[in-house]
């Protein structure tokens, strides 16, 4: 519930934390479908949550930089313009640095950053999933992300 009341907007955490609490749990074996369930979840509703991209395809390059748009507005009231960058247009296969160092300077130039949910185990080897946090938030999120199994990490271009 941490995770929702730090990164997720007022008006939509009741919503979601009912989901939360009616939310089966899962087994060892089947853990990551907690992960699946809860994205299902949150794309039906269309809430701007937890992010999963393939970042080396143009639509998950396009579809990101939505998303974290929409996340930045609607949890934050913050309007974010990525500024286009020839590396990073979304049309060729780019390195996950200089896509995420795109989406990083102008978040936090604004106090937010992403923040990685390590899915390492999970089948999905190139793609990341990721949510928008205050940058003064990051302990809290990470032991709360800590506390419902999942690691959390960073990448950071921004001095």
């Amino acid at each position: 519930m941490t995770l929702t009341k730090l990164c997720v907007a007022t008006r939509l955490q009741p919503k979601l934390i009912d989901f939360f609490n009616q939310l089966r749990d899962y087994s060892e074996e089947e853990f990551s479908v907690t992960l699946y369930r809860v994205a299902e979840y949150l794309y039906a509703n269309e809430i701007s949550f937890i992010i999963s991209s393939d970042m080396q395809m143009k639509s998950g390059f396009e579809n990101s930089e939505v998303k974290l748009k929409n996340s930045s507005k609607e949890n934050f009231n913050l309007s974010i313009e990525f500024q286009k960058h020839e590396k990073c247009d979304g049309t060729t296969a780019n390195s996950d640095d200089e896509i995420f160092e795109y989406f990083d300077k102008p978040l936090r130039e604004n106090g937010l950053q992403i923040g990685f949910i390590d899915t390492k185990y999970i089948e999905e080897p190139v793609e990341y999933t990721f949510f928008i946090h205050k940058i003064s938030d990051k302990e809290t999120v990470k032991n709360a992300l800590n506390k419902i199994g999942y690691n959390y990490y960073e990448k950071t271009y921004y001095r």
